[in-house]
């Protein structure tokens, strides 16, 4: 039996899907994003245009943008920033408490 899709929802670290490869106006869950702002893997213009075809399609979403590197969440890099991560989790839990209910 397929959940239905209250129970379904979607939060990317610091990672973007490829150009084109996706309709924002197809997504229909629940979507919040953690960026970095000094990211030279997916930079900060990059998630500014993801954000503008999502917020034109209507997506549910919310982004996050940190003063920190690709990587921030990584304990084992010497990227990893503390703050930016506790931040990021927290608001991960609490974005799944209120659409896993």
């Amino acid at each position: 039996m397929a959940r239905p899709q209250s129970h379904i929802a979607a939060i990317p670290w610091y990672g973007l899907p490829p150009e084109g490869s996706f309709k924002p106006g197809d997504i229909k869950i629940p979507l919040q994003g953690h960026f970095a702002l000094k990211d030279e893997h997916f930079s900060p213009a990059q998630v500014d245009d993801l954000e503008t075809k999502l917020k034109e399609a209507g997506v549910n979403y919310e982004f996050y943008r940190y003063d920190a590197d690709h990587g921030f969440g990584n304990e084992t890099s010497e990227r990893y920033d503390k703050e930016a991560t506790k931040h990021a989790w927290q608001r991960s839990l609490d974005f799944l408490v209120k659409h896993l209910k």
